[in-house]
């Protein structure tokens, strides 16, 4: 009975990945699959039973601590979000040398 599932189970998981791609940014989907096979990983340990090498671990810490270091705005501020709402207020975006001065 499971082996009969499976084909609508891989074709349903395809169609919501693809829709999930068409409805979030290119950044958020990158950082996500980027985070995939860690994930995999630590399902296969909780569910599954499998064992994980130490080379595995210290592998998803570092995936871990590299997306949060890439995702972390440098000093706390989304300068992407405050250029484009500038834009939109018709008032002039940031001016880098100023954003320096700080």
């Amino acid at each position: 009975m499971a082996h009969a599932a499976q084909p609508v189970d891989t074709i349903g998981a395809g169609h919501l990945f693809g829709w999930g791609l068409a409805h979030v940014p290119a950044s958020t989907a990158t950082t996500l699959s980027l985070l995939e096979p860690a994930v995999a990983a630590v399902l296969a340990v909780l569910v599954v039973g499998e064992r994980l090498p130490p080379a595995g671990w210290t592998g998803i810490a570092l995936v871990i601590a590299c997306l949060a270091v890439l995702t972390t705005p440098a000093d706390g501020i989304d300068r992407r979000s405050r250029r484009a709402s500038a834009r939109r207020d018709g008032t002039p975006a940031p001016d880098r040398a100023r954003m320096a001065e700080r």
